[in-house]
């Protein structure tokens, strides 16, 4: 993971980095791509959900305003049926006495009232009665809803303030450990704490997922990543004075860019035909549709340790969760066992039996059954029977 620093003894820190794989270099830099994506997807959902709430709170409470003014219909009611005797035939407005409201003289005040011509005066009173007992309905209905609706929002508020909390610690933690002005010692310790902090965040996409804050499918990589500060390890093999300092970030930025763009290109082309979903704890699943989607999911995207699968003994797509098999739970296998299914000869089955294995078990086939797209499976794969389907979009 993100920041791993070897150590060679009797080495200089360039040796040190020179030490550390460009294979791993890759590895840190998708994991960053894809937390910064999944920090992104989780504070859009949340941003999503809060603003549902602010409008679900704004009608309630314009709902509950209309209701709490239905008391004047039990005044108008009651009023009303208080002095049948003023009331004439076909009236369209009466004026009378309304003793809930008193005045300075100890003399109730006068209450106007529009009637309907077309009824008597107990059908008019009933009216007024009618629309109070729903504004009366309406405000026991909508009190709990409110209560609810101000709780939900309550917590979706304090979960974007951890995630903006967490997010700048992880900026900040890396970012330290880049520095050149601090001791070995605090460098360290502040690389050792990103991998808890991204832990921390990946646990909140997973608590999203169960509370249905967060749909697992609406998970979409960032098309373009910010240009990152130098790594700790490349600010060590470069050291740097104060005059040059500016200079060396405008060269590392311009070279970012570059970068990000190739990258950008190399990675739209590794992916075409590759639908792209994240799995309950928060693990990318890729699926191939297509034979040439389907050779680079598991000759160039699959590492040794990731788990692969595909539906037995039908044709269907290569399904690949990019984690390493120990840290994948049975509701991820599950998850992507039942994408393998669903893009498969047996998506219309009730339940398909799907292969899952290391990839370092996927083989080119024999030379005679090799056609694209095609593999073979060394040593013992494990099997899952689920019902085919996708994540909900």
């Amino acid at each position: 993971g993100g920041g791993r620093v070897v150590v060679v003894e009797g080495g200089s820190k360039e040796e040190d980095y020179k030490e550390k794989g460009e294979h791993e270099v890759v590895e840190e830099k998708e994991e960053d791509e894809e937390l910064e994506s999944l920090l992104q997807t989780m504070a859009a959902a949340l941003h999503k959900k809060v603003l549902h709430y602010q409008g679900k709170i704004a009608n309630i409470q314009k709902q509950l305003k209309a209701a709490e003014g239905s008391e004047i219909y039990l005044r108008k009611g009651d009023a009303l049926s208080h002095n049948r005797h003023l009331y004439k035939k076909r009236m369209e407005r009466i004026a009378v006495p309304d003793w809930t409201q008193i005045n300075s003289d100890g003399e109730a005040t006068t209450l106007e009232i529009e009637l309907d011509p077309e009824k008597g005066c107990t059908a008019n009173a009933e009216l007024f009665y009618k629309k109070y007992r729903k504004g009366k309905r309406a405000l026991e209905r909508l009190d709990p809803i409110m209560r609810t609706a101000e709780k939900e929002l309550e917590a979706l508020q304090q979960y974007q303030s951890f995630l903006q909390e967490k997010g700048a610690i992880l900026t900040d933690l890396k970012e330290r450990g880049g520095e050149n002005n601090i001791s070995d010692q605090e460098r360290l310790a502040a690389l050792a704490s990103v991998p808890a902090t991204r832990q921390l965040l990946q646990d909140l996409y997973s608590k999203l997922i169960r509370e249905k804050i967060l749909d697992p499918s609406c998970h979409i990589a960032a098309t373009a990543q910010k240009a990152a500060p130098t790594s700790s390890l490349e600010a060590a093999a470069s050291p740097s004075s104060s005059s040059s300092s500016s200079f060396q970030k405008n060269m590392n930025r311009n070279q970012a860019a570059k970068n990000k763009s190739k990258k950008q290109l190399l990675k739209a082309s590794s992916l075409k035909d590759i639908d792209k979903y994240i799995s309950p704890s928060g693990f990318t699943v890729l699926a191939g549709r297509s034979a040439s989607a389907n050779e680079r999911i598991s000759f160039q995207l699959t590492k040794r340790n990731q788990v692969w699968f595909h539906v037995r003994n039908l044709p269907g797509s290569h399904v690949l969760i990019r984690a390493d098999f120990d840290k994948v739970d049975m509701v991820d296998i599950e998850f992507a066992a039942r994408i393998a299914a669903w893009h498969s000869h047996g998506k219309d089955e009730t339940r398909v039996e799907v292969s899952y294995c290391k990839g370092s078990q996927v083989r080119n086939p024999p030379a005679r059954h090799k056609k694209l797209g095609a593999v073979s499976i060394a040593g013992q794969e494990q099997v899952i029977t689920v019902v085919p389907g996708l994540p909900k979009q």
